[in-house]
């Protein structure tokens, strides 16, 4: 049923946007990923004015939270302070013709 679709998309995107609402609020300004993000989690990341970084290797992702005292979570949810990492700066920088991202 169309209604039905419609319904789920607004739900669907009530939900995402609350997620990124609720990592706002408990401090995050980035998030790691080390899977797909989703064109909706950008849109609400880039509205609340978080940054999203995907990394391709787990590996990366193991060695970064380490670096940053973070926690790597296994899904979106809201961090305790003890899993939020640290880190003074994050920025996107070229190195030659690479774009990198700089923590």
């Amino acid at each position: 049923n169309a209604e039905e679709l419609k319904q789920f998309s607004i739900d669907e995107e009530k939900l995402i946007e609350n997620t990124v609402k609720d990592l706002k609020a408990a401090g995050v300004t980035c998030i790691v990923s080390g899977g797909k993000v989703g064109d909706m989690m950008l849109h609400f990341a880039n509205k609340h004015g978080m940054m999203v970084v995907r990394l391709m290797s787990k590996w990366d992702v193991r060695r970064l939270c380490k670096s940053i005292q973070a926690t790597a979570l296994p899904s979106v949810t809201t961090p305790s302070p003890e899993e939020i990492g640290f880190c003074s700066v994050v920025e996107l920088e070229e190195i030659g013709d690479t774009t990198v991202v700089v923590s």
